[in-house]
């Protein structure tokens, strides 16, 4: 009976350690990915698919910005095609 109970608070201590473990690296892959994000060109990004959807309703081809929306080949293809 010792041993059982003695089991179980290991093994919820382990489940403890297993959840707060989880939670630091949740936060910290988080933390980074949100900071990366910003510092790889994100914003730049963002940019640029402001000026191609502008461009692509300027021309009227609002299928193909629908398309590129769907579709992150084609949203390449696109950027590639006005040079952004």
């Amino acid at each position: 009976k010792e041993v059982g109970v003695n089991y179980m608070k290991s093994w919820e201590m382990e489940e403890l350690a297993r959840k707060d473990g989880y939670k630091d690296g949740f936060n910290e892959g988080f933390s980074d990915g949100f900071s990366d994000g910003f510092s790889d060109g994100t914003a730049k990004t963002t940019e640029k698919l402001n000026q191609l959807t502008l461009l692509l309703t300027d021309a009227g081809r609002t299928d193909d910005l629908i398309k590129a929306a769907r579709n992150a080949d084609y949203q390449k293809e696109l950027l590639r095609e006005f040079n952004l």
